[in-house]
């Protein structure tokens, strides 16, 4: 049950971060320093490929 709460946290914290990214680029405004949304994609993506 643990290992499926985190991994549900993961997606959900990877998919608000890539969100306010999104609407910061919408907005016309440059991205925080460090972001980086292949890396967070693919190690959201990754995680997801661990057995539960």
């Amino acid at each position: 049950m643990d290992r499926r709460l985190e991994r549900c946290k993961m997606v959900v914290e990877a998919s608000e971060k890539l969100g306010e990214w999104e609407l910061l680029t919408f907005e016309g405004k440059p991205l925080p320093e460090g972001a980086n949304v292949g890396a967070t994609m693919g190690k959201t993506c990754m995680g997801l490929t661990q057995p539960i």
